[in-house]
């Protein structure tokens, strides 16, 4: 049933109820002039495709990422095991972005917590398992050569509903 007509009575699109088999829990839907049930949410995940290629155009460095410690973790000491391989997790096309000038510290009581200075991008596709504490060492970048071989420790993970690439919160490795 239509239920709160929108627009004149020569629009025949109107608001659906719950009770409708094409709307979620707690959620209005909108008839089309065709009869068919279409919410933002729907037109969104039937575009997501093409909008994540689009993002991934974007991606013109590629990197590796590697868990550090092998996927062995020693609970008592807080740390990888010794003398394990660090194991590749991702490979692949990336985006780097500096979402500011600067990096710093935040202060959380006595102790100054490291910020993200960049946010690595990835295909949403196939970098699932990357997690903190990981390494990304980028391996080419097109347009920036002279950072071609930066190495940055993944700090932060992004998720979201719709989500158009994986954004990693990452801080500069500076091993001098």
């Amino acid at each position: 049933a239509v239920r709160g007509r929108i627009g004149s009575s020569d629009d025949p699109a109107g608001v659906v109820g719950l009770a409708d088999p094409g709307c979620h829990e707690r959620q209005w839907c909108i008839l089309n002039s065709a009869g068919v049930v279409v919410t933002l949410g729907s037109d969104i995940a039937a575009a997501l495709p093409e909008i994540r290629a689009h993002a991934e155009s974007l991606m013109q460095d590629t990197c590796v990422i590697t868990d550090p410690v092998g996927g062995a973790w020693d609970e008592e000491t807080g740390s990888g095991s010794s003398g394990e391989t660090p194991t590749p997790v991702y490979a692949g096309p990336c985006r780097v972005r500096m979402p500011s000038a600067g990096s710093g510290k935040a202060d959380a009581g006595e102790t100054a917590w490291p910020q993200a200075d960049l946010v690595v991008s990835l295909p949403i596709s196939g970098s699932s398992a990357v997690k903190v504490g990981d390494i990304v060492q980028i391996t080419y970048r097109p347009h920036d050569a002279g950072s071609a071989t930066d190495s940055y420790t993944v700090v932060g993970l992004h998720s979201q509903t719709y989500s158009t690439s994986r954004r990693l919160a990452c801080r500069r490795d500076d091993r001098d």
